[in-house]
C-alpha cells in the first residue's frame, strides 16, 4: 500500500508553494515508512516471546505492541491522505491534525518505553531465561522503542518548525502597513484567529 503512495507521489506530485514543503513531500513518505517498519519489527519480535517473568511485563508488552500497531495504521493512513493529490485538502491531512497524532503517539510511546524499562528485571535469580529475556526484551526491543520515540520527537519538531514558518509568512503577509492587508479588508483590530488565508 506505501509503495503504491509513493508510486502515485512520483507520477502525480502536489504542488507546494515553499521550498520547505518540496523536500518534506520528497521526505516524509520515508520517515512514516520507517516508523512503520521499526513497528513491524517490533509486532514481530513480541509475537515470539511467549514467556514473561510477571504479569506488569507482559502488560508492558501489551502496550508496546498497541503502540507499534497504532504507529503501523495511523500513519499509513497519514502517508496516504498526505500524496494523494486530492485528498490532502482534507482537514485530516493538515498540519494540525497530523502535529495530534504526532503527541498523541510520541506520548503513546514514552509511557510505552518507560513501562517496559520499570518492569525488566532486576536480577536474574529466579527467572528462567532471564538473561535472554532481558538481552532480546530490553537491549533489542527497548532500543527500537527509543529509537520510535526519537523520531516521533523529530517529527514533532519539524511540525512546529513548519507552523512556525507558515505563522511567520502570514504576519508577514498581513503587516499593518502591507496594503494586502487593507485590500482584503482587515485592520490592526480584526482578530489572527478569524482570518483565511488563501496565501
Amino acid at each position: 500500500m506505501l509503495l503504491w503512495v509513493v508510486n502515485l507521489f512520483r507520477t502525480q506530485p502536489r504542488v507546494f508553494k515553499r521550498d520547505y514543503s518540496r523536500h518534506l513531500q520528497r521526505y516524509a513518505p520515508f520517515v512514516y515508512v520507517f516508523m512503520a517498519a521499526c513497528a513491524s519489527w517490533l509486532l514481530v519480535q513480541y509475537i515470539h516471546q511467549q514467556s514473561f517473568p510477571d504479569s506488569p511485563s507482559r502488560s508492558a508488552l501489551q502496550l508496546i505492541i498497541f503502540c507499534s500497531c497504532w504507529t503501523l495504521f495511523t500513519a499509513g493512513f497519514l502517508t496516504i491522505l498526505f500524496m494523494h493529490p486530492t485528498w490532502s485538502t482534507h482537514p485530516v491531512a493538515s498540519v494540525g491534525s497530523q502535529t495530534i497524532w504526532v503527541i498523541v503517539t510520541s506520548g503513546l510511546w514514552v509511557a510505552g518505553v518507560t513501562i517496559l524499562a520499570c518492569e525488566l528485571p532486576a536480577q536474574c535469580i529466579s527467572v528462567a531465561y532471564c538473561g535472554q529475556i532481558r538481552a532480546l526484551f530490553a537491549l533489542s526491543n527497548e532500543a527500537f522503542s527509543l529509537l520510535e520515540t526519537i523520531v516521533s520527537m523529530g517529527a514533532m519538531l519539524t511540525i512546529l518548525w513548519i507552523v512556525r514558518q507558515s505563522v511567520r509568512e502570514a504576519l508577514n503577509y498581513l503587516s499593518p502597513d502591507s496594503s494586502k492587508m487593507h485590500s482584503l479588508g482587515l485592520t490592526t483590530n480584526t482578530p489572527f484567529l478569524f482570518t483565511s488565508f488563501t496565501h
